[in-house]
């Protein structure tokens, strides 16, 4: 593998056009939050390509933190399964489509519902699973969109530190 030419992006090139659809000729125009991730994924897949199937899901958790935040290594794994395993996942241009991004935002809510369910019936193992499941979804979704969670939870708790106690008036 080492006589393979490899982009700026050190993912190995395997057609004759030797520019990736992040730095060469095919160049798309996305946001630049999603070019980093891609760019994260790309070079995680390329150190990756020499270790077997076996090895590769226990790399990839080392790989990707190196590259990308926690989170967003962590919805890299869990996109890379949902890859592998043949299910549907978010893609940034589902973003126009007005059933693929409400359809996504569904499954998470349906999550959350049945983690209320096992609540209702008292299985704390069940609503664990759940919300599991819940997080996996929202993590597939924004690494689908581009979104870079470590960055806006950051963010998020920056403007939650300003709200005042209670703030909003609000009972419950």
């Amino acid at each position: 593998m080492s006589d393979q030419k490899r982009c700026p992006c050190a993912y190995p090139v395997t057609s004759p056009d030797p520019g990736c659809y992040l730095h060469g000729e095919n160049r798309r125009d996305e946001p630049s939050i999603a070019s980093d991730i891609l760019v994260g994924q790309l070079r995680a897949q390329a150190r990756l390509d020499a270790i077997n199937a076996t090895e590769r899901l226990e790399a990839l958790e080392t790989v990707t933190t190196e590259v990308l935040g926690p989170l967003m290594a962590l919805a890299s794994m869990i996109r890379q399964m949902n890859l592998a395993n043949g299910w549907e996942v978010p893609q940034l241009e589902d973003w126009n489509n007005l059933r693929r991004i409400p359809t996504f935002l569904c499954l998470i809510h349906s999550e959350v519902s049945e983690a209320l369910e096992g609540f209702r019936h008292g299985d704390k193992e069940n609503v664990a699973e759940e919300l599991a499941d819940a997080l996996i979804r929202v993590l597939d979704l924004a690494v689908g969109l581009g979104i870079d969670l470590d960055t806006e939870v950051r963010d998020k708790l920056e403007i939650n530190k300003k709200r005042g106690y209670k703030h909003g008036g609000k009972a419950i």
